[in-house]
C-alpha cells in the first residue's frame, strides 16, 4: 500500500531489499533511453515509461478508471478483473491483488483453461468452424440433458475436470452445450466471489460469439458490454506509454474516453429459473471436487 516491497515476504523468501528495484506508478517517466541506444536507433531522447502487468494493461485499455468496475477477459484463461479502493476487504476467495493506477488497487481472479475446455470439445466434434460449433451447441436445451461440466481451476488441489451425469444418450452436442454452461457457471462464481456488479466489460478472443455471449449473461445475470477493442492489453500499454511521455496527463481519464462499447447482452429472464437450478447444481459438484462435502 505504501509503494514500497512488502518486508515479511522479502524475509521468508531470503531476498535482500537492496538488489531490487524502485517501484513506480503504471505510465510514470523512469528516465530516457541510454546515449548509446539512442545513437544505434537514430532516435533522440525517448522517454522510458512503467508499463504494467498484462492483465491491468488489459483493464485499462478496457475503460476501468473507478473502484466497482469489473471486467472480464476470455481466451485460453478467463479473468476476472475488478478495480478496488486501498485496503478494501479482502473476500474469502483471496484474489490476487495489486495496484491499479491513479491510486486504485485491483483484485483478480482466474481460470487457467475455459477456453482450452471449448476447444476441446469442438475438436472432438471434428473440429467444426466456430459458427457451427456455437450454432450446434447453443440449439441445445439449457440444462443439456442433465449435464453438468464442472472446469477444473488451480484451486482445485489438482482435481480434474468432471463431466457428470453422463449417460448413453447424450451425444457430442449436449456435451458441448455442457462445457459452455460450466464455463459461465465459472464465470458467475468469480463474479459472485468479488461482488461485482450488474455491469461487467467483456474482451477476448472467446467471447465474440453473440449467441454465446448472450448465454453468458444469461447465466452471470449480470449485463456484458463487449468492446469494440480486440486487443486492449496493446491499448493499455498505449496509453500508459502516452502518460509517461506528457501527452496524456491522466491516465485513467484517457483510459475512459478510449473505450467503445461495440454491443451490450441484457440477461433474458425467460431462462433464469433454469440456469439458476443449473448453476446451484454447479456449486454442489464445486464443492465435491475440491474434496468437500
Amino acid at each position: 500500500p505504501d509503494g514500497n516491497w512488502w518486508p515479511a515476504a522479502l524475509r521468508d523468501a531470503g531476498v535482500p531489499r537492496e538488489i531490487l528495484p524502485t517501484l513506480r506508478e503504471t505510465g510514470e517517466a523512469a528516465g530516457v533511453l541510454r546515449p548509446d541506444w539512442q545513437a544505434a536507433w537514430g532516435l533522440g531522447p525517448v522517454p522510458v515509461v512503467l508499463g504494467a502487468n498484462d492483465q491491468t494493461a488489459a483493464a485499462i485499455g478496457a475503460g476501468l478508471y473507478d473502484p466497482g468496475q469489473t471486467a472480464m477477459g476470455f481466451g485460453t484463461a478467463m479473468v476476472t478483473y475488478q478495480v478496488v479502493r486501498p485496503g478494501h476487504p479482502v473476500p474469502p476467495s483471496r484474489p490476487l491483488r495489486g495496484p491499479h493506477g491513479g491510486g486504485w488497487h485491483y483484485q483478480f481472479l482466474w481460470s487457467a483453461a475455459p477456453g482450452g475446455y471449448i476447444d476441446w470439445i469442438r475438436n472432438l466434434m471434428g473440429g467444426l468452424p466456430w459458427p457451427e460449433f456455437y450454432r450446434r451447441a447453443l440449439a441445445v436445451e439449457p440444462g443439456a440433458g442433465g449435464l453438468r461440466f464442472v472446469p477444473a481451476e488451480a484451486a482445485d488441489g489438482g482435481a480434474s475436470a468432471w463431466m457428470a451425469g453422463l449417460g448413453l444418450s447424450h451425444g457430442l452436442d449436449q456435451m458441448a452445450r455442457a462445457v459452455l454452461e460450466g464455463v459461465a457457471c465459472t464465470a458467475r462464481a468469480q463474479l459472485d466471489q468479488l461482488g461485482a456488479g450488474r455491469t461487467v466489460r467483456l474482451t477476448g478472443g472467446g467471447a465474440t460469439n453473440d449467441a454465446w455471449v448472450q448465454t453468458m449473461a444469461d447465466i452471470t445475470g449480470r449485463r456484458l458490454e463487449r468492446l469494440d477493442q480486440p486487443q486492449t492489453g496493446l491499448l493499455g500499454t498505449a496509453l500508459a506509454a502516452g502518460q509517461g511521455a506528457g501527452i496524456l496527463p491522466d491516465l485513467l481519464a484517457a483510459a475512459r474516453q478510449a473505450t467503445r462499447k461495440i454491443r451490450v447482452f441484457t440477461p433474458s429472464g425467460r431462462r433464469a429459473a433454469v440456469y439458476r437450478r443449473g448453476y446451484e447444481r454447479f456449486l454442489e459438484l464445486k464443492c465435491r471436487q475440491r474434496g468437500h462435502p
